[in-house]
């Protein structure tokens, strides 16, 4: 009987919080930010000014290096697997994925 009345009192309470939140939300100033960072040297408020950018040979080299970094994980993700190693393996394709990414 006791824990009936603790669970109803219990989600009274967390009703009237729900309420309270519905309406203090709205009044809270709302504050945005928003923040850009550029990339291979370029520059400005919108990333336009290129006047220290890498060059388009210096771009397509970042991007075979990257590829080919990427590409030596492919052995150990294999290996991982065959060994039967499933969380390694699990690793090492989530970190080949995610330094393509950032």
């Amino acid at each position: 009987m006791l824990d009936y009345v603790f669970v109803i009192n219990f989600h009274i309470i967390i009703i009237i919080i729900i309420i309270i939140f519905i309406n203090v939300l709205p009044r809270m100033p709302q504050l945005h930010l928003a923040v850009m960072t550029c990339m291979l040297g370029y520059r400005g408020y919108s990333c336009e000014d290129s006047s220290q950018a890498a060059t388009e040979q210096m771009q397509y080299l970042y991007t075979v290096l990257l590829t080919l970094s990427n590409l030596g994980f492919v052995p150990a993700i294999l290996v991982a697997c065959w060994r039967w190693y499933f969380v390694e393996a699990l690793t090492y394709l989530a970190n080949m994925i995610f330094s393509s990414v950032s």
